[in-house]
């Protein structure tokens, strides 16, 4: 082997190369060059930690991560068998996992396309109304009309309905103050 070859293969090892591939490039077996990498720097790693051990440290799935991978939205190195994540691309994956919600202002982790975080997800599906663009608003106010026009009866008994359900509601509070 030729001067300066070990910090070849600590060049190569770094750029994550597999040590039967720097062997296989410079014509020695691949334990030797653990040997002689060992004997150069033993605190030589991989660059980077496994996928599994960034998703812990993101907080998300490996399913997610590996998604995120195959869009190209993270780059990792392949090590062999497996994906290394400095970093860096850790640092770029947990920007693409989170995201703040629009409506409360929480950070949430991303599952799938989701706009707001489950919390207001849930309430959005109860009240849909906070959530409305002002386009959106003005449309529902106008279904909201054509059906009280469109049926009067129903209108008429949901009307009452929340009338004693406000008057209800009053008797209680006055109650308590009086109490």
């Amino acid at each position: 082997m030729r001067k300066g070859g070990k910090k070849q293969m600590a060049d190569m090892r770094k750029e994550g190369h597999t040590f039967q591939q720097i062997g296989d490039k410079l014509g020695v077996s691949k334990q030797a060059v653990q040997q002689r990498l060992k004997r150069y720097d033993p605190e030589l790693k991989p660059a980077g930690v496994s996928e599994e051990k960034a998703a812990a440290i993101i907080g998300c799935s490996t399913s997610l991560l590996s998604a995120l991978r195959e869009r190209g939205v993270v780059n990792p190195k392949r090590m062999a068998y497996s994906w290394a994540y400095d970093a860096n691309e850790i640092q770029k994956a947990l920007l693409a996992t989170r995201r703040i919600c629009p409506h409360c202002g929480k950070e949430f982790l991303l599952y799938g396309t989701a706009k707001y975080c489950p919390e207001c997800r849930a309430e959005r599906k109860r009240y849909p109304y906070p959530f409305l663009s002002a386009e959106g608003k003005k449309k529902f106010a106008e279904y909201v009309n054509r059906w009280r026009d469109e049926n009067p009866e129903r209108r008429r008994v949901i009307d009452l309905r929340a009338k004693e359900k406000y008057r209800e509601k009053h008797r209680k509070e006055h109650q308590q103050d009086g109490v």
